[in-house]
C-alpha cells in the first residue's frame, strides 16, 4: 500500500492485514464503542463505479443474508462519493494458514472438531443458494477460543453469479478445487464439500492430497489420480475415517456427500465416538498444545469437562488422540510435566525404553492388571510390566494412560484416575486372533 489509509469514517486504522487486487484488509478501532473491527475497503486506484467494484458490492449483499456462529459477521456497509467499505466482526485468533503452518497437522480430536464447525458453516451458507467456492486455509479463522469462523466471500457464487470458473495459476487455490471447477463446468455446494476433503486430508496428513510441481500439475492430478488412502500413511486411523474423507474427494460430485449438513452429522458421529469433550475446548487446547497461545487460555481445572476423565475405548482411537487427552489433563490438574514430556516424546516416534517409572512420589498409588491371555504393559509411553502376573505397578496420583500390547491383538487404551493410596485393577481380555496365545515373547 503506497498510500497509508489511517481512518474509516469512526474507525481508526491499527494495522493493514492484506492487499489485494481489488480491496485491501485493515485491522481497525471503533472509537465510539472501543472495539476492534476489520475493514475490508475498495482499493484507492478503483472507482466506485468501475465494474470490478460490484465484486465486493456483492461479497456485502451475499454476507447480508448469512447469520450463524461459524460465518464472518457483516456490520456495516460505508460508500462515500469515491469509495466504499465493509466493516467485518474481528476474530481475535488465527487463520487456519497460521494454525498449518505452526502445527503441520492437527490431533485427530481437533481436526474432526474444526472439520465439523466448517461444515455446520457450509451447511447454513448453502442453505441460502450461496457456494464459498474458495475454502483455502487462509479463508477460515479459528479464535482463541476455540471458534472456527469462515471468511472471505469475495468469490462466492449465488443464483446471480456467473458460473464460469478460469483456473488461476495461484498453486495454493488450484489444491482445494473439485475436479468440475477445474474444468469450468456449473458447480454447486459439493464443490465446497470437496475442499472440506482437502482440508481434512491434509489436518490430519500433514500434505495435501494432489499436489504438484505447478498449479497445472495439480488440477490434472485433481481431475484423474484418485486420492491416496489416509492410512497409507497413517495406518492406526479407523477405516472408517479414511472413508469419510476419501468420500468428500470423489470425482464424480454424485458419488460425495449430498450436502455439508450429511457431512456434518458423519464427522460429528466420528467425534464423538472418540470424545464428548465440546469442539471449543479441543480446538483451545490444541492452539495451547502447538503453542500459538499460552496456557493461561485454558478453562479453570474446575470447569474442565468430565468427558477428559473418562476412559479412552479401543475402537476408532489413535494414539494421537490418548495423547492430547494425557497433555490437556497434564495441564489442567497441574504437576503434568512428566505426562506432558512422555506425550510428546510418543508423538515424535520415540520408542520409551523398559523399566520402572521415574516418579516415586508420596501417597502414590498403584495399578494392577490382569490380562487375558497375557499383555505388554505401558504406562504414560512407558513399558512396565508385562502379565499375567498382575503385581502393583506404584503410580503417583492423577491421570495415566495404560497401553496394552500384545502382538496378535489390537492394543487396549484406558485412561486410569488414581487417588492417593488407591489401589485400581485393570482386567481385561485380549481381542488374540484365533484363540488365547499360550506364551508370551
Amino acid at each position: 500500500m503506497t498510500t497509508p489509509i489511517e481512518r474509516f469514517g469512526q474507525r481508526r486504522v491499527l494495522e493493514p492485514l492484506s492487499t489485494g487486487p481489488l480491496a485491501d484488509v485493515y485491522r481497525a478501532i471503533d472509537e465510539r464503542t472501543q472495539r476492534e473491527v476489520v475493514i475490508k475497503a475498495l482499493r484507492p486506484t478503483i472507482p466506485k463505479s468501475s465494474p470490478f467494484a460490484e465484486k465486493l458490492t456483492r461479497e456485502a449483499e451475499i454476507l447480508g443474508r448469512l447469520h450463524h456462529q461459524n460465518v464472518v459477521r457483516l456490520l456495516e456497509v460505508v460508500t462515500t462519493d469515491d469509495s466504499m467499505w465493509l466493516v467485518l466482526e474481528h476474530i481475535d485468533g488465527f487463520t487456519l494458514e497460521q494454525v498449518i503452518a505452526k502445527a503441520g497437522k492437527l490431533a485427530l480430536p481437533a481436526a474432526l472438531a474444526l472439520g465439523v464447525e466448517l461444515a455446520h458453516a457450509l451447511s447454513h451458507v448453502h442453505g441460502r443458494g450461496i457456494v464459498h467456492k474458495r475454502l483455502l486455509p487462509s479463508n477460515v479463522m479459528v479464535s482463541r477460543r476455540g471458534e472456527v469462523k469462515l471468511i472471505d466471500f469475495g468469490a462466492a457464487l449465488d443464483d446471480k453469479s456467473a458460473r464460469g470458473f478460469e483456473l488461476e495459476g495461484s498453486f495454493e487455490s488450484a489444491a482445494y478445487m473439485a475436479p468440475e471447477q477445474i474444468l469450468g463446468e456449473p458447480i454447486d455446494a459439493r464443490a465446497d464439500v470437496f475442499a472440506v476433503g482437502v482440508l481434512l486430508y491434509q489436518l490430519l496428513s500433514g500434505a495435501r492430497p494432489f499436489d504438484g510441481p505447478d498449479a497445472r500439475t495439480t488440477g490434472h492430478r485433481i481431475r484423474h489420480e484418485p486420492a491416496p488412502s489416509l492410512r497409507s500413511t497413517l495406518p492406526d486411523l479407523p477405516r472408517s475415517l479414511d472413508r469419510l474423507v476419501l468420500r468428500c474427494l470423489e470425482k464424480n460430485p454424485d458419488d460425495r456427500f449430498p450436502n455439508a449438513a450429511t457431512l456434518a452429522s458423519a464427522l460429528e458421529t466420528a467425534l464423538r465416538a472418540l470424545t464428548p469433550t465440546p469442539r471449543s475446548e479441543l480446538l483451545t487446547y490444541e492452539l495451547v498444545r502447538i503453542r500459538l497461545i499460552g496456557d493461561a487460555a485454558l478453562p479453570r481445572p474446575a470447569a474442565a469437562s468430565p468427558s477428559l476423565l473418562r476412559e479412552v475405548g479401543p475402537k476408532g482411537s489413535l494414539r494421537s488422540t490418548a495423547i492430547v487427552h494425557l497433555v490437556l489433563l497434564a495441564l489442567l490438574l497441574g504437576g503434568g510435566a512428566l505426562i506432558q514430556h512422555r506425550a510428546q516424546a510418543t508423538r515424535e516416534g520415540v520408542v520409551a525404553t523398559s523399566g520402572p517409572l521415574e516418579l516415586r512420589p508420596q501417597a502414590a498409588g498403584s495399578l494392577r492388571v490382569v490380562a487375558d491371555p497375557w499383555a505388554h504393559v505401558l504406562v504414560n509411553g512407558q513399558h512396565v510390566e508385562t502379565t499375567p502376573f498382575a503385581r502393583p505397578i506404584p503410580l503417583p496420583a492423577g491421570i495415566h494412560y495404560v497401553t496394552l500390547q500384545h502382538p496378535q491383538a489390537p492394543d487396549e487404551r484406558r485412561v486410569v484416575r488414581l487417588a492417593p493410596g488407591e489401589t485400581v485393577l485393570l482386567d481385561v481380555k485380549m481381542q488374540v486372533e484365533g484363540g488365547s496365545a499360550a506364551t508370551t515373547n
